[in-house]
């Protein structure tokens, strides 16, 4: 073996090696979904029965190169890691889980940050064409391609339908061309009352019934070509409406690129800058660039010229393009400004400079006056959360949570401000948890039936829990099975009866026996060999019972079925039969040819070829003089299939040309795959095999090993012909064993031979 594949075989073992890590999250990430572990508590309670901690748990994550707590942080959330119950999850793991949470949440805001803006041009319902249904602007100027309708009423009425022309003008009869490109609807009404005051002289007249007034409006826009260049993501050349703002023409073009500016938009005419747009007017200000392209216009996006990275503490934390001479105040009004949680007094910079990174703490007081570089990454600090005056109380009071210690400084005030106990609540006991040195590490037990107990004074951050009767009941199950219509188990009740049961378990089946109901009671507390003692019952039909007796914890009642009670069971009839269709198993006994002495067979009923599907599988029925040869016992669900005659044999399989052909007495396997065009050369013909309709298989037999004897062909039969499978190749590791295998021959029989 060549040095070449020697290489190429230790670089593949290796790469399986470095992929035993990814195979071991995934063999564990599964087998959390496949035991149906819901919440982390669920995870340490299995690790717990299999004999395993926290700590072995991180260890043999540790061995296998899996971080533990980055695992459950991507299989669990964090919340339901933050909420597992303390006895089970130690705070301070909990803690280095949310730390470890908030470190990937970072990570994750770091890996998302985009360019302030881009959200615009990535929005699907935005739709880059104006809508035409508005009033035309005042600002919007006309130009060749537009039509106008010009209304006339009054002392007389008339409406003309008119487009400007390419030379900028409009044309009516016995007057010259009235020039109306780059004017505005109000100035392009005066000068067409102007010129068609000629035809009309009510236009000018004060006289009411000689006064005649005009109206005109845009009827339909004209298109423009405009030229999209620069940074954007798909520049070139474009047809728009002439309503078209800039915003839907870069809409077209996909918006500025990453590279491309938003502040600094350029609208060319004529080869002179005639607009500069900013975009962050509209995104931060909602002040929409109204401005109408004309015929030829090019739109140039230039390289952006400063970004800063806003990473963290502001409600928008994305990159942001500034002017030169834009200061942190600029940026804070575009950014949103603070979040809620972060520190306010400062804002942290870090800055490139060359080779060397500075890190600035800018005040308050100098945003105004302090100008950003490109590439500075900007972060407002979240200060580390802590609680002054607060106590908490929980679990079974009216209004549970966190209260202020000046106004509640004693347990029993505390009490008082919650409003008092729920129902549920143990009135005599309660536990205090108290912080020392911020960690929660103490326990006091409190008598609440005790003057002293409630005067106890409350410190800081305490935490009172009044626990519920509920949550400390021992809680029992009793079980039910057998023929109701609802077998489970059911949470144990004091007082519960069969009765009871039965209508939680929603009442009983048609085949419930109603003197044949067993309770089944452990009695392996006793310490005799009896583990189980029998107490049978019946029932009537309004579920009144024979003896009445309360269920216990752990009973397990079975409700008996009828004796010799035997479903319904059915079989279907298909094909040449005068009466198709689904039938009931009359006898248990009932056979085949049962079924046919009550059928008549239509007369292209192929009798031959007679088969059951049962399991999705085909029972050939053997039929010799019109008596029934293996006569099968029906089950249900059988399908009874009397196929039609089918006068043609089917060649499939590895010939030249498969195909069906007409039946015939004449007919053999050879002379049919002749008629196909012969085997292939990859052909099988030692294993070629007949199908018939109703499912029997024949296949050609060897006689003394030379000799082929082909199955006769029936009505309907289809021939099979196989290919021969592929030769096998020895696999790599077949290669690398036999290659080491001849290697250490070779080293042993030098070592014989010296």
């Amino acid at each position: 073996m060549s040095t070449k594949y020697i290489l190429s075989y230790i670089l593949l073992i290796l790469a399986f090696n470095l992929d035993a890590q990814n195979q071991f999250e995934l063999k564990v990430a599964k087998e959390i979904k496949d035991r149906n572990i819901f919440s982390i508590d669920d995870a340490i309670k299995e690790l717990n029965k299999n004999g395993i901690s926290v700590d072995e748990a991180k260890e043999i994550a540790k061995s296998q190169g899996v971080d533990f707590n980055t695992f459950l942080i991507n299989n669990f959330s964090k919340e339901n890691i933050k909420s597992s119950s303390a006895e089970i999850l130690p705070e301070s793991f909990k803690s280095e889980i949310d730390n470890q949470g908030k470190l990937m949440e970072n990570e994750n805001e770091e890996k998302k940050l985009e360019r302030f803006g881009s959200f615009f041009f990535r929005n699907s319902n935005i739709t880059e064409t104006p809508s035409l249904y508005l009033a035309t602007p005042n600002d919007y100027r006309l130009g060749p391609g537009d039509n106008l309708i010009v209304n006339l009423f009054g002392a007389l009425e008339n409406t003309y339908t008119i487009e400007i022309s390419r030379e900028g003008s409009v044309k009516f009869d016995r007057i010259p061309p009235v020039y109306l490109s780059g004017l505005s609807i109000i100035q392009a009404k005066n000068r067409l009352k102007f010129n068609l005051s000629r035809l009309y002289s009510g236009l000018n007249s004060s006289d009411k019934l000689e006064k005649v007034d005009i109206d005109v409006s845009l009827l339909k826009a004209r298109s423009v070509v405009v030229n999209i260049i620069g940074n954007v993501q798909a520049p070139g050349t474009y047809t728009i409406s002439g309503f078209s703002s800039i915003l839907n023409a870069l809409y077209i073009a996909g918006g500025p690129n990453e590279i491309g500016t938003y502040r600094n938009i350029k609208i060319l005419r004529y080869g002179k800058t005639v607009k500069n747009i900013d975009l962050y007017d509209y995104f931060s200000n909602g002040i929409y660039p109204s401005f109408y392209l004309r015929d030829q216009d090019i739109i140039f996006v230039e390289t952006v010229k400063k970004i800063v990275n806003v990473e963290s503490g502001f409600k928008i934390n994305a990159l942001f393009e500034l002017k030169d001479d834009e200061k942190i105040s600029n940026l804070l009004k575009y950014s949103g400004g603070f979040s809620t949680e972060s520190f306010k007094d400062f804002i942290f910079v870090e800055s490139i400079n060359n080779l060397k990174k500075v890190y600035k703490q800018i005040p308050e007081s100098s945003f105004n006056k302090t100008v950003l570089n490109d590439g500075d990454i900007l972060s407002a600090k979240f200060p580390t959360e802590y609680i002054e005056n607060q106590v908490k109380i929980s679990g079974s009071v009216l209004l549970p949570g966190s209260y202020s210690l000046d106004n509640y400084p004693t347990i029993g005030s505390l009490i008082n401000g919650a409003k008092g106990f729920t129902r549920d609540a143990i009135m005599d006991k309660a536990i205090l948890f108290r912080q020392n040195n911020g960690v929660e590490n103490e326990i006091v037990s409190i008598n609440l039936k005790s003057d002293s107990d409630l005067m106890i004074k409350l410190k800081e951050l305490d935490n009172l829990l009044i626990s519920s009767a509920i949550n400390i009941e021992t809680k029992s199950l009793v079980s039910i099975r057998g023929e109701v219509n609802d077998p489970n188990d059911y949470q144990y009740k004091k007082n519960m009866t069969i009765n009871d049961l039965i209508i939680l378990s929603r009442g009983l089946t048609e085949k419930a026996d109603l003197s044949r109901i067993v309770i089944n009671r452990n009695i392996s507390q006793n310490g005799n060999s009896d583990l189980i003692e029998t107490i049978e019952l019946s029932i009537d039909k309004n579920l009144n019972t024979s003896k009445n007796i309360f269920l216990k914890p752990n009973d397990f009642i079975v409700v008996g079925k009828k004796l010799n009670y035997k479903e319904t069971e059915f079989y279907i009839l298909k094909g040449e039969i005068e009466d198709e269709g689904t039938f009931a198993i009359q006898n248990l006994n009932e056979k085949i040819s049962d079924i046919f002495k009550k059928i008549k067979l239509n007369s292209i009923a192929d009798i031959n070829s007679i088969y059951v599907e049962r399991d999705s599988l085909k029972i050939p029925i053997i039929v010799k003089n019109n008596k029934i040869l293996n006569d099968l016992q029906i089950k249900n669900g059988d399908v009874v299939n009397i196929p039609k005659i089918n006068n043609s044999i089917s060649i499939q399989g590895d010939v030249l040309n498969p195909i069906i052909i007409p039946f015939s007495n004449k007919l053999n396997v050879k002379k049919s795959i002749s008629q196909a065009g012969g085997l292939n050369s990859t052909s099988d013909s030692r294993k070629i095999y007949v199908i018939s309709q109703n499912g029997k298989g024949k296949t050609v037999k060897n006689f003394l090993g030379i000799f082929r004897i082909y199955p006769k062909l029936n009505k309907g039969d289809r021939i099979i012909v196989p290919t021969k499978p592929p030769k096998q190749r020895a696999s790599t590791a077949e290669i690398l064993s036999i290659t080491s295998g001849i290697a250490s021959l070779v080293a042993l029989i030098r070592i014989i031979t010296n």
